[in-house]
């Protein structure tokens, strides 16, 4: 049987859909399995998941295990002042057309700008918005899980060279 350090580092990232899952795992050396989870808010109800998938590979040390969300949409493209400006002074001649607003406005103007747009509507919200009631649930486990996953092989690897 092999011996492995207790101490050691990984880290994953998953992406999918304009959502970003990164995961960081620090490990001690510890006596028992003691885990310190960190996660946004938005991600609390992931807990638990997390923390089963943790002991089901790990059996001893303290882990400190760090989660983070993005939404990559709003990065696709970056836009100045000056140019959002003059992309407004656009967007009437664009509501007029046939189209409904947004699509006229995606047809015409960057990304960015249209994202901006949509989540400025009470009725459009964004993909992946900082709310609990409006997240997608399934593709966020996913992401965490491979995240996780990846991470764990790193730091697994790492425990295993030390």
């Amino acid at each position: 049987m092999a011996i492995y350090s207790m101490t050691g580092y990984g880290k994953g990232v998953a992406e999918a859909d304009g959502l970003k899952i990164t995961v960081e795992l620090k490990s001690v050396n510890h006596r028992f399995l003691d885990l310190g989870i960190k996660l946004p808010r938005l991600l609390l109800s992931f807990e638990d998941s997390v923390r089963n998938h943790i002991k089901s590979c790990i059996a001893r040390g303290h882990l400190d295990i760090f989660v983070n969300y993005k939404n990559t949409l709003c990065e696709q493209e970056n836009i100045t002042c000056n140019e959002f400006q003059l992309e407004l002074e656009r967007i009437p001649q664009f509501c007029q057309q046939p189209l409904s607003k947004y699509q006229a406005l995606q047809a015409n103007f960057p990304q960015s700008f249209c994202l901006l747009l949509h989540a400025l509507q009470s009725d459009c919200p964004m993909q992946y918005p900082e709310d609990e009631t409006t997240l997608d649930v399934d593709l966020t486990q996913k992401l965490i899980i491979q995240a996780l996953d990846i991470a764990l092989d790193n730091l697994i690897a790492m425990r295993a060279t030390e």
